[in-house]
């Protein structure tokens, strides 16, 4: 049975716009970024988005 949540790991494709929504409009607290991803936190709950590489498509 799950009682709770440490952290989540999401894979984005655009880490930019992803890091706007979860920061700006959900109030997560943003505490460190880098070039293919970011750490952020609400009380209880720490998230990473992590920026996937574009799929191809290969016909």
């Amino acid at each position: 049975m799950l009682t709770g949540l440490n952290h989540i790991t999401l894979a984005v494709k655009n880490l930019e716009q992803s890091l706007h929504f979860y920061h700006e409009v959900l109030g997560f607290k943003a505490h460190a970024k880098w070039n293919t991803g970011a750490y952020l936190s609400l009380p209880g709950l720490w998230l990473c988005l992590s920026q996937t590489q574009e799929e191809s498509n290969s016909e």
